[in-house]
């Protein structure tokens, strides 16, 4: 049994009784017979489930909102949107399922065959629990496989809250199945021989258990996992534009966001302009009751996320570096919450620009010119996104293809564009979601020769 716990004010808000592997051979079991009939369902059918699905969501959202702002902190006026986002991204990934072709003739004598992996295990993240779920649910399932879903156990809610949406839609029974695996459990499902394939969202260290659980198996495993995403403005840059939506970026969600800007680089003939707005945009957000309308910044939800944040600033100052919001009181004033706070004077190479914070921090560095930013933008073990503030589209172009990160933004941070692969390079993982070709994770060609 695991005991979950309120982040606002860590009261005990609910248990999960966990399943362990003996009791997973019957959800595998369930999962690969209903699949096989699934398989042979028509786009039509699956499509007109889908779409019932996205209704059941649209229904809810004021409900979900709700549990998502009890159970991980999103202060209310923000938690409901996320399903509104979730669903236009479902509906995205259907429009591409409209025009994908199972099969390809090639000519007389050569066909290729699209064919699905099978049962897939999907884990679920906290940070945005309906939105990086539905980035694998609904293709997986479209594409004819049957989904086994792990969420997170602090948002464990959203495995009920999917399993009543494909309910009402009368997705076939055991298509779906929510599977809160114990650790022990999950590392012995994931060494066996029932799964076809992984997507994992979640940390580098858990990435890589994962990666090696599955190594012997030669399965496909899809990964998002740690992020240290950096901002560039640059001279010509629109200093007011740029700052306040760079601290969006950083700020929003508390800082725990996949994509959330941690590293800004600003060239130093504009650089004092940009640490005046930053530092105004941070002063100006209300730290408090997440179910209070007028809360912008809410709790962190792990309670080993403060520890961690609190440790790590410590260090940076203790290595020089200066913070900007000392004014504001306490780092940590009550329960899990953790105030927003602008560094400046680091190393490159220092804990803080090189650690995922995964909180409400951001440093902030000055630069001299476009190549210092892109050789202190690649300077990580990470690479997800980057953005780039200015006003001189040929020169955001030629930087762009400079960064080693898997998505580019040019006046934008924070941000995913379903339409677009949504990938990242070095240790935030491997495979890709969303886009034109986000259905081959979760299907296998199959070549036809016929002499």
């Amino acid at each position: 049994m695991a005991k979950i716990f309120s982040p606002f004010d860590q009261k005990e808000i609910n248990d999960v009784q966990l399943i362990s592997a003996d009791e997973s051979e019957a959800i595998f079991l369930n999962a690969n017979q209903a699949q096989k009939k699934w398989q042979a369902s028509t786009k039509e059918n699956r499509l007109e489930i889908l779409e019932k699905f996205c209704d059941y969501l649209l229904k809810n959202k004021d409900h979900v909102g709700e549990q998502i702002t009890m159970y991980m902190g999103r202060p209310i006026r923000f938690s409901a949107k996320e399903v509104e986002t979730a669903v236009a991204r479902a509906k995205e990934v259907m429009e591409v399922f409209k025009r994908l072709e199972f099969t390809q003739k090639i000519d007389e004598q050569r066909e290729i065959h699209q064919l699905p992996l099978g049962n897939i295990l999907v884990f679920g993240a906290w940070n945005y629990p309906v939105l990086t779920a539905i980035n694998s649910i609904v293709p997986a399932i479209l594409a004819g496989n049957s989904v086994c879903f792990r969420p997170s156990l602090q948002t464990f809610f959203m495995g009920d809250v999917f399993k009543k949406a494909f309910d009402a839609s009368r997705l076939p029974e055991f298509i779906f199945q929510v599977c809160p695996f114990s650790h022990e459990a999950t590392e012995q499902v994931v060494q066996s021989k029932k799964i076809q394939s992984i997507v994992y969202t979640g940390s580098t260290d858990g990435g890589r258990k994962i990666h090696r659980w599955s190594g012997g198996n030669f399965i496909p495993v899809t990964m998002e996992l740690g992020g240290k995403d950096a901002a560039y403005i640059r001279a010509d840059a629109d200093v007011e534009n740029a700052a306040v939506n760079v601290a969006d970026g950083a700020f929003f969600n508390s800082g725990q966001s996949c994509c959330g800007v941690e590293r800004v680089f600003v060239h130093e003939s504009i650089y004092q302009d940009v640490l005046n707005v930053l530092i105004r945009e941070a002063k100006s957000l209300c730290l408090g009751d997440p179910k209070n309308e007028n809360t912008t910044l809410g709790p962190m939800a792990k309670e080993s996320a403060v520890t961690f944040l609190k440790n790590q600033l410590a260090q940076a100052k203790k290595d020089g570096a200066i913070t900007h919001l000392d004014e504001l009181g306490e780092l940590n004033p009550f329960g899990q919450f953790i105030r927003p706070e602008i560094i400046t004077n680091v190393e490159i190479n220092s804990a803080i620009q090189q650690e995922e914070t995964f909180g409400p921090f951001v440093t902030v560095v000055p630069v001299q010119s476009d190549e210092e930013a892109i050789e202190m933008m690649n300077n990580s073990s990470f690479g997800l996104t980057a953005s780039i503030w200015t006003l001189d589209n040929d020169a955001a172009h030629s930087f762009a293809m400079k960064l080693e990160v898997g998505v580019v933004l040019i006046n934008r941070c924070d941000f995913v564009d379903p339409k677009l692969p949504w990938r990242g390079e070095k240790e935030t993982g491997m495979g890709q979601a969303l886009g034109p070709d986000c259905f081959y994770s979760y299907l296998k060609p199959r070549s036809l020769f016929q002499n």
